[in-house]
């Protein structure tokens, strides 16, 4: 049985996603950048938690720079907020007329050689639509390994959207076994690697000064 929260929730990222698909790219940003800013208003101790981690990594840098880049960190989080909610309201082809995905064809070259691909990257960008664009441009049906959002409503919305066009959702839960056997039947595997691991079950790495729990299955 679906929270109250979680209903609400539902309502309003579906509203917002519709609102987003009818904008202009320009006014998408915007919107974008306006839902950033509620999302630090309301999790001002994730915001602290931003602040402080710049202050580790760059601590030479003066406290208006850090400020202005964790802020700027939001409104780039809102910008993928807006544009994932919308593409769920608009079309493969409306989408490809807005990506340029470079080299598309040595996705193409590698898929043709029948040994399996790994796809690896992080959280640059708008990292949903990256899945996304590569399984569009290129054709190949992409296993994308993703962690299940803690709201269900929010889980379905936004893997409806990504498994569009032939791409496939691995939970990140004991995925290994899944992407072994992905791999071993010559497919494609897309994971994004720069997320907290399991500090009891991986490795740590220095990361900007500090050991930071890092997923080994990518390497």
């Amino acid at each position: 049985m679906s929270s109250p929260i979680s209903v609400l929730s539902s309502i309003v990222l579906h509203t917002l996603g519709k609102i987003s698909a009818t904008l202009s790219i320009r006014h998408r940003l915007r919107l974008g950048a306006v839902i950033g800013g509620v999302l630090r208003v309301l999790s001002k101790k994730r915001f602290q938690i931003t602040i402080g981690n710049l202050q580790a990594a760059f601590p030479m840098m003066p406290i208006d720079w850090i400020q202005k880049t964790a802020r700027s960190s939001y409104s780039n989080l809102g910008i993928v907020l807006a544009e994932i909610l919308a593409f769920q309201f608009m079309k493969n082809e409306q989408l490809a007329e807005l990506i340029e995905f470079e080299n598309v064809e040595l996705l193409n070259s590698s898929y043709e050689r029948n040994k399996g691909m790994i796809l690896l990257s992080g959280h640059f960008g708008n990292w949903e639509l990256l899945a996304f664009s590569a399984g569009l441009k290129s054709g190949i049906p992409i296993n994308i390994v993703v962690a299940p959002q803690h709201n269900p409503f929010a889980n379905e919305y936004i893997n409806e959207f990504r498994s569009r066009h032939n791409n496939r959702i691995v939970p990140m839960t004991n995925a290994a076994r899944n992407i072994v056997h992905i791999l071993q039947n010559n497919g494609v595997v897309a994971m994004l690697a720069d997320q907290a691991a399991n500090s009891s079950k991986n490795i740590f790495v220095d990361f900007f000064n500090r050991p930071a729990s890092t997923y080994d299955a990518p390497a």
